[in-house]
């Protein structure tokens, strides 16, 4: 508790409430609601600012450093920010990517001297917006165009008066101010990073693990499938025979592309451990015939979403033959739609209420119904976001680029710009990965603590 860890720091500085409130030139009133635990302000918030101010003031003017850092555990660096985290501590279990978010806007903002109207100008995101986005209203979390925007906007104009002193001070950052590290620096720093993350720790090592034999044997029958000729599938066991029916018939065109799409419940799909390998197997056998899957994942843009869709999906990965997006506009939760389409063979839809597993699945051969779905599809495409690239070769397509530090892995190498992150393999078979998505692209960086080489990022034209 905040209010605990102000009493114990008062108690260590032999310090008084009304000593402290002189120097933070705060109100002795503020300062008690503080400390009684009536009032708990955030830890970027402008009340916690001038209280930092004032102790490290006070410690300084009345020989009492040597006990605030045995406290704090300071070590070297900005003193200030080391107070703020033991203040603040981020436990390394809780998701905290966005919580002080609006806190360190704030901060960053007032460095800058930007106003809402200045910054709503820069980045074509309306004043009232990034207002709600500072009160708290508002989170950027699920909108990664919207942080990307505003982070790049901010670090673009801190640069340009020549702030980059200061903010490096704000950040705690110990990278060069002229090297894309200290870009990265800012954004993990800002959307609250964890460089701990364990799902990105085990998403890393099955990159540098995974195979082209990851995928389990399934025996097919020489007589290949046969499906009975119908219309309607109903409910998961209908839609799991539907979705058979849809991969073999895909498999059996000549067409060269899939469209998938569902936001419903994968449960129907992996509860069955028979039919998912069966399920895995016939999708392993279409990208492997060349077929290429366009998939808009449904993943709600929380990190642990994002690196369990790749984990499911990485086998199938591998073959290149996959295009993932995910959506850039939030999910609903009052209807369910599933959308499976082979342009010109078959499609299987359904619209259904999110909260239950019953469900109509129409399969359907009809030219014009077909047509139809395909250009819905193709419309939220338009309104998903790439959540990477990935090539079958060595080739990342990258402008510049810094090379991470991926001591820990065997097979693969990392390395970053400021817009993606690029994991290759560089033994066989060497694939690239070049991921897109803007926070799992952050969570990467931090957690291979990269090396800090010097690099200066390409001038803006």
């Amino acid at each position: 508790m905040l209010n605990k860890k102000i009493d114990k720091l008062f108690k260590t500085l032999d310090v008084k409430l009304i000593e402290i409130a002189e120097y933070a030139k705060i109100d002795v009133s503020s300062v008690s609601r503080i400390k009684n635990g009536s009032r708990t302000p955030k830890a970027y918030s402008s009340p916690i600012e001038k209280l930092l101010d004032g102790v490290l003031l006070y410690a300084e003017d009345n020989g009492k450093e040597k006990e605030l850092d045995s406290l704090i555990d300071y070590k070297g660096g900005n003193r200030k920010e080391t107070l703020r985290r033991w203040l603040f501590p981020i436990e390394e279990s809780e998701n905290r990517e966005f919580a002080d978010y609006p806190n360190k806007l704030n901060a960053v903002m007032l460095l800058s001297g930007i106003t809402n109207s200045r910054l709503s100008a820069l980045t074509n995101i309306t004043a009232s917006y990034i207002s709600r986005i500072k009160n708290g209203i508002r989170s950027p979390k699920f909108n990664p165009s919207i942080y990307e925007a505003i982070n790049r906007a901010l670090f673009d104009d801190i640069k340009a008066k020549g702030l980059e002193s200061e903010l490096k001070a704000l950040i705690d950052s110990q990278s060069a101010t002229d090297s894309l590290e200290f870009f990265f620096d800012f954004v993990n720093w800002i959307c609250s990073f964890n460089s701990k993350n364990p799902e990105i720790g085990a998403l890393l090592s099955m990159l540098d693990e995974v195979s082209l034999e990851s995928m389990p044997a399934f025996e097919f029958p020489e007589e290949g499938f046969s499906f009975e000729e119908k219309q309607f599938y109903y409910n998961d066991a209908g839609l799991q025979e539907a979705a058979l029916r849809f991969l073999w018939e895909a498999i059996n065109s000549n067409q060269k592309v899939v469209y998938l799409y569902s936001d419903k419940d994968i449960k129907w799909m992996t509860k069955d451990k028979k039919y998912l390998l069966k399920w895995g197997a016939l999708m392993h056998r279409l990208v492997s015939d060349g077929i290429k899957i366009k998939i808009i994942h449904n993943i709600d843009r929380k990190l642990p979403d994002l690196v369990n869709a790749i984990q499911n999906w990485l086998p199938l990965y591998m073959t290149c033959n996959i295009e993932p997006y995910y959506m850039s506009v939030k999910n609903g939760k009052r209807f369910s739609h599933t959308l499976f389409i082979c342009p010109g063979v078959a499609c299987v839809t359904a619209f259904s209420t999110a909260d239950t597993s019953q469900a109509m699945y129409n399969y359907s051969k009809c030219g014009e119904e077909i047509e139809y779905y395909c250009n819905m599809f193709n419309r939220l495409i338009e309104r998903s976001r790439p959540l990477m690239s990935i090539k079958c070769s060595e080739d990342k397509e990258m402008m510049d680029s810094v090379k991470l530090n991926s001591h820990e892995f065997t097979n693969i190498e990392i390395e970053a710009d400021s817009v993606s992150v690029a994991v290759t393999r560089i033994t066989e078979p060497k694939i690239s990965f070049l991921i897109l998505n803007q926070q799992l692209c952050g969570a990467i960086r931090a957690y291979t603590n990269y090396e800090k080489t010097q690099f200066r990022p390409p001038e803006k034209e």
